[in-house]
């Protein structure tokens, strides 16, 4: 009996494998048709909510996980107001809702259960209430290159999170968080910095606020 020699580092494939890719395969399919700017070997699990396909671009190798809700209000074909950048990493439950522009960068790494917003409600009125003025304020939310959000944390309208950012768990970012930075709690606070001299995070000093 002769036997086939397999190079080092190399794997042949396995049925397990094998029926992932086609899980992959047939997902990306069924995503093509709500959404059509899908890019090369991305990935969305099923079950999965999408309104206003025609205005969300997914770019190449994204994944994202079972339960997403992605809501594209007011869509037109060709004009993204959802744009999730190649490499991204996005968990299970995530909800994405956008009337103007939420942009979303490449390798950013989002955890479970986290809300993205560019727009609310007018509440200004107490005696015209949100429920049927259908009124909304819009200000576009950006997650730069990299960033990371913890579980559960939600970006408010007109946000912009810098590169490399650091967001922690259950956090309400209602403010600019600036790039290589640490920002925590509700109403997110920045707590660290990176010192790129040291190579090292840094305390921020908060005293007098």
């Amino acid at each position: 009996m002769t036997t086939m020699n397999v190079p080092p580092g190399s794997r042949r494939p396995t049925w397990s494998r094998i029926v992932n890719a086609l899980r992959r395969m047939f997902a990306a399919m069924a995503t093509r048709r709500q959404i059509k700017a899908l890019g090369r070997k991305s990935f969305t699990a099923s079950p999965r909510h999408i309104w206003g396909g025609d205005s969300i671009r997914i770019g190449d190798e994204v994944t994202i996980y079972r339960d997403a809700r992605f809501e594209a209000f007011k869509p037109k074909s060709g004009d993204h107001s959802i744009v999730i950048g190649d490499g991204t990493v996005i968990h299970p439950g995530v909800h994405i809702g956008a009337v103007e522009r939420v942009e979303i960068g490449r390798f950013v790494l989002m955890a479970a259960g986290c809300y993205i917003t560019d727009h609310d409600h007018d509440w200004s009125d107490p005696f015209d209430p949100p429920i049927s003025n259908e009124r909304v304020i819009v200000k576009p939310t950006r997650v730069c290159d990299y960033a990371w959000l913890g579980e559960r944390v939600m970006v408010l309208k007109g946000v912009t999170i810098g590169e490399r950012a650091v967001i922690g768990a259950g956090s309400l970012v209602t403010r600019d968080v600036p790039p290589f930075s640490v920002a925590v709690g509700a109403p997110a606070r920045v707590v660290k910095t990176w010192d790129h001299e040291a190579g090292v995070w840094r305390n921020v000093d908060r005293q007098g606020e």
